[in-house]
């Protein structure tokens, strides 16, 4: 049965395109609306007038990004596939950012980590589980820092955004526990058909298998979600750089309480990696509570995400050479 013929995989094969095109619509239409209240002219301004110097500084930040997203994976592997070193960890993170490009979303990008892992390891469930574990621990850990940035926020930050905040965090944890609890997987196995269930159970055993093995050491989750959580306020550190180098210096406080909100709201699976709904977040909350003007706030978020793309180019090289025949 083809895709374009009536039937799961059709009905699949078509949401997946209609949910493409929304995200298309929903980035490019945020763009519109924000071009339309910025002065353009004034834009290309600020970004000409950027310190080349202080941009070359926030490219080598992403590059160093990637490397620590990558280390971050390899503590979090060391005790479960010690033979998966830290360079395969730098080929799999580079190559699945530059391929997340032309994917959709962060799924894209983590799909490609889980495969890049598993075709060195040969063990899906692990890969699967160790990238779903980092997942975790990134969103927790935006999460940790959005709540410490709560403290430290603009006067004015509306009731509701602190409530949603909390909220998540609190969401995320109740999530994560209901779901490693055996209960949860006696459940699943009682509700499943039996016939669903000869098709997976074996799977869905080694992948209960490999979750479990993390829990034999609490040091590396712990380990690990504080590497998450350093990792994030590196992240702030670049943003403000991006601030410096078109020659704002916002206040340090109230630029990294509203840095990790900004992250949240991009998180959204509704646009194009994040496009639209970055610059639009950023216009706002920094502009609305007079940490940048409107134009400023823009010109970072343009900085921070044009020195992000290039610094994924190392996965181009990393795949192309992977890609050469042998002498």
């Amino acid at each position: 049965m083809s895709a374009s013929q009536p039937g799961p995989a059709g009905d699949q094969n078509r949401k997946s395109k209609w949910g493409g095109w929304i995200r298309i619509v929903v980035s490019f239409s945020l763009l519109a609306l924000l071009f339309s209240r910025i002065d353009a002219g004034q834009l290309v301004s600020v970004l000409k007038n950027a310190r080349v110097e202080i941009v070359a500084v926030v490219l080598l930040l992403e590059i160093a990004l990637r490397l620590f997203v990558a280390f971050r994976w390899r503590v979090l592997l060391k005790k479960t596939h010690p033979s998966f070193g830290f360079p395969d960890a730098v080929r799999v993170t580079f190559v699945a950012n530059f391929l997340g490009q032309f994917l959709p979303g962060w799924v894209g990008i983590e799909a490609v980590r889980i495969y890049g892992m598993a075709k060195r390891t040969l063990d899906f469930a692990g890969s699967f589980t160790s990238v779903f574990m980092d997942r975790v621990f990134g969103m927790l850990s935006i999460l940790v820092v959005a709540c410490a940035g709560l403290y430290f926020a603009p006067e004015g930050l509306h009731p509701d955004i602190k409530i949603l905040v909390w909220g998540i965090l609190l969401l995320a944890i109740v999530s994560i526990t209901v779901l490693f609890h055996p209960v949860t997987r006696q459940i699943t196995e009682a509700v499943l058909p039996a016939g669903v269930m000869r098709l997976i159970g074996s799977k869905l055993g080694k992948l209960y298998t490999s979750v479990d093995e993390y829990k034999a050491w609490p040091a590396t989750l712990v380990w690990s979600l504080l590497l998450a959580t350093l990792f994030q306020v590196f992240r702030i550190l670049v943003a403000y750089t991006a601030a410096i180098a078109i020659g704002v210096n916002p206040p340090i406080l109230e630029f990294a309480a509203l840095f990790p909100i900004v992250m949240l709201l991009v998180l959204l699976p509704i646009s194009i990696a994040g496009l639209g709904i970055r610059e639009v977040s950023f216009v706002y909350f920094y502009s609305t509570f007079g940490v940048m003007d409107e134009v400023s706030a823009l010109a970072v978020s343009i900085v921070i995400f044009l020195s992000g793309l290039i610094s994924t180019l190392p996965g181009a090289y990393f795949y192309g050479r992977k890609r050469q025949p042998a002498p």
